[in-house]
């Protein structure tokens, strides 16, 4: 499990994942910050980022912000 701090930005020409060190990542997605679609297109960039599925991905901080907290479950290898 791990945590980064991330910045979302919302209605952004292109989707990406931008690792800025230190734990810190910037997310550019095309989706509007209505209705928690940025948050849900910025869930599914960082699973494909971290190649693990979007359920674990969670938003511990920041919600209803640009700036957020994020966990990252790492899948195991069985089991």
């Amino acid at each position: 499990m791990t945590q980064f701090k991330i910045k979302v930005n919302p209605r952004s020409s292109m989707r990406k994942v931008e690792n800025l060190g230190n734990g810190k990542l910037k997310v550019f997605t095309t989706k509007p910050a209505v209705n928690n679609e940025a948050n849900i297109d910025a869930m599914e960039l960082l699973a494909e980022y971290f190649d693990v599925r979007k359920n674990n991905i969670t938003i511990i901080k920041g919600k209803r912000s640009r700036e957020k907290i994020v966990r990252v479950l790492k899948q195991g290898s069985g089991g």
